[in-house]
């Protein structure tokens, strides 16, 4: 990621040679009221159980940062949600961001991975697949679980992350333009290809899914891919989706071609984490499935030039996109 002044790629914990623990760094920028903010957002952060002792050596180390508008961890599981806590890390204050919506895509493939899951066999998930799926897919269709239609007047495509062109550079300006008192990652053209077209990123697969009117690029959805081979459920998720105004026709147009997307490729569930309300209640309006979280995921300790500002959820636009969530 490009950025004005070097900063580290992150910490370890050792001792006579062996690594006990690590905790990496990633640099990234956002806008906010017409300022570029810089962030660094914790990554992989783990540490030995020989080594817990020590574990705010690391936190302490990363907030020593200087010059640091925003320090994030928005892939928090419990254990380390509570050591950032313990550093007067604050939750994103967007509701919702520990419940995830979800569409099902393939019936009987989900119910498979779920008795999986639960330990059953091949030929028991198989057997329990069968009788359960009907029952599910009766359920979707009485409640018309599903994406809304979206606007005929609307036509969308599908793009890798080397696809997308300068349409995205105007597009962010636009996007910073209209949303002034929004705190947005950067989401120019070379950003969001080094986020989601890195080298490290290719087995999240991810695709653009893009909304034009008259040939004119009024939103996206990034779709990510998440497979359990445990399970093996395929899920895709909503990284990233951003619509000119919040026009609920693109929104809902976006979430339609997404849903379609996701079913090409095979996927069981097509999910979203995150989002403010104008987005996530599309989703509701479709019926979603809502599943809880494990943990809070998306913590944040902004400098004391930010911090009041940042205590307003109508500030944030959180999701998967921020911090490391989806690299």
């Amino acid at each position: 990621m490009p950025q004005n002044q070097p900063m580290p790629i992150g910490w370890v914990l050792e001792q006579a040679g062996e690594i006990g623990g690590y905790l990496g760094n990633i640099p990234m920028h956002y806008q906010f009221q017409g300022k570029r903010l810089l962030a660094a957002a914790a990554h992989k952060f783990a540490v030995n159980v020989d080594y817990r002792s020590q574990t705010l050596r690391l936190v302490a180390a990363f907030f020593a940062q200087k010059n640091v508008d925003l320090f994030l961890n928005t892939s928090a599981n419990a254990p380390s949600a509570s050591v950032f806590r313990m550093c007067k890390s604050e939750q994103i204050p967007q509701p919702d961001y520990d419940k995830a919506l979800f569409w099902i895509v393939n019936t009987s493939g989900l119910v498979e991975s779920v008795l999986r899951n639960r330990g059953y066999g091949s030929v028991l998930a198989t057997a329990g697949g069968a009788v359960l799926t009907p029952a599910l897919k009766i359920d979707g269709l009485l409640r018309r679980r599903g994406p809304l239609a979206g606007s005929a007047a609307l036509g969308t495509s599908v793009l890798e992350p080397h696809g997308i062109g300068d349409e995205f550079d105007e597009f962010w300006q636009r996007t910073v333009a209209e949303r002034h008192q929004c705190l947005l990652a950067d989401r120019s053209r070379l950003a969001l290809r080094w986020h989601f077209g890195n080298l490290g990123a290719g087995a999240r697969q991810a695709k653009f899914v893009c909304a034009r009117r008259s040939c004119k690029l009024v939103g996206y959805a990034v779709l990510i891919s998440e497979d359990s081979r445990g399970s093996g459920l395929r899920r895709s998720h909503i990284a990233d989706l951003i619509a000119e105004n919040d026009d609920p026709r693109v929104i809902d147009t976006l979430l339609n071609a997404a849903f379609r997307q996701a079913r090409a490729e095979g996927r069981h569930i097509l999910e979203l984490i995150g989002f403010p309300a104008r987005i996530r209640n599309r989703l509701a309006a479709g019926h979603a499935y809502t599943r809880q979280l494990q943990s809070w995921m998306f913590w944040y300790k902004a400098a004391p030039s930010l911090r009041e500002r940042c205590k307003d959820g109508n500030v944030w636009y959180g999701c998967l996109y921020d911090g490391d969530a989806s690299l």
